[in-house]
């Protein structure tokens, strides 16, 4: 069974974003900060997102979607069907 699918039981909604943003985030085989600096925002922002402590923002998916994110695998589960 699939991680996330495990995960949805006991995560709330922003956490499981941010699970998927950490996944997406070392499958480009970015750090934190690296990250962060390619979508124009703090280390910290990034922790925050990653965590869930905060729930990113239109703009913060668009960038991240630029980056090379599957962003529709971030906020549904599921993959994108095109490559970008």
């Amino acid at each position: 069974m699939d991680a996330s699918v495990c995960a949805a039981d006991w995560m709330t909604p922003s956490e499981i974003i941010g699970w998927r943003l950490r996944r997406e985030r070392l499958r480009l085989g970015l750090e934190q900060y690296r990250l962060a600096e390619k979508l124009g925002i703090s280390r910290m922002s990034q922790s925050n997102y990653e965590t869930g402590k905060r729930s990113p923002d239109a703009l913060y998916l668009m960038s991240a979607y630029a980056a090379g994110v599957d962003v529709c695998w971030v906020i549904t589960g599921k993959r994108a069907r095109e490559a970008h």
